[in-house]
């Protein structure tokens, strides 16, 4: 399977946060990674980032839904 890209924002003015679907050996994952335009203008992912199985997306999920009520203020 390709890499497949799904969301990406910017963290700031040189590097931004893409959200992926990828697999490594055999592997299901999704991966959150910082990505940084090198010299030739091409975007490369950095060691800054986490990848995890694909089975553990929703407890990620919540986890980021609940910090997002706190800065909200919701809770």
């Amino acid at each position: 399977m390709e890499d497949r890209e799904i969301w990406s924002f910017k963290k700031n003015a040189e590097e931004t946060v893409r959200v992926s679907l990828t697999e490594y050996k055999g592997h299901k994952l999704l991966d959150l990674r910082v990505y940084v335009e090198a010299q030739t203008g091409q975007q490369i992912p950095t060691r800054k980032g986490l990848c995890l199985s694909r089975d553990l997306a929703r407890d990620l999920f919540e986890g980021l839904k609940r910090a997002v009520e706190i800065v909200e203020g919701k809770l």
